[in-house]
């Protein structure tokens, strides 16, 4: 049986934090299931400019991440993400990322990269021949930018 796994990032999906999802009742994938597409947007990121009058460098205590970028809340959303895919996923895909089973897309936004690289660490955390440094829990997992499959609305 062939397994695929199509995820899109920077589309219309917003995840919860982990710390929301306690309470959440986890879907059952069907024995049937043949290809999953998942799609989300980018995480929790800073506003696109910042009111100089309101910041102060010596007291400013978020946003150095920069314009647009990811924030701490924003890397938790996209890691949580991953971990759910996880739980959902399971036994449904390998423990590891094993190329033949799963493509991975993302737009050339750095924060919707980000995105993918934190969801695709909550779900391929190294196991087995994947752990390639026993104090980091991390396995890199290749992507493609593809801006004209994922930014349809920009010209």
């Amino acid at each position: 049986m062939i397994r695929y796994i199509l995820p899109f990032l920077c589309l219309f999906y917003i995840f919860l934090a982990d710390e929301d999802l306690k309470h959440v009742k986890h879907a059952v994938l069907d024995k049937n299931t043949k290809i999953v597409f998942w799609g989300t947007r980018h995480g929790n990121r800073n506003p696109t400019q910042f009111l100089k009058e309101v910041i102060d460098k010596k007291t400013q205590t978020w946003g150095f991440e920069g314009d647009s970028e990811l924030t701490k809340f924003g890397k938790r959303q996209a890691f949580g993400l991953g971990a759910e895919l996880r739980k959902y996923l399971s036994g449904y895909l390998d423990d590891n990322y094993l190329a033949p089973e799963a493509k991975f897309f993302s737009s050339s936004a750095s924060r919707c990269q980000m995105t993918l690289q934190l969801a695709l660490a909550g779900l391929y955390p190294p196991k087995t021949f994947a752990t390639w440094k026993p104090n980091i829990n991390w396995t890199p997992v290749p992507y493609t930018i593809d801006d004209p499959m994922l930014r349809i609305c920009i010209k």
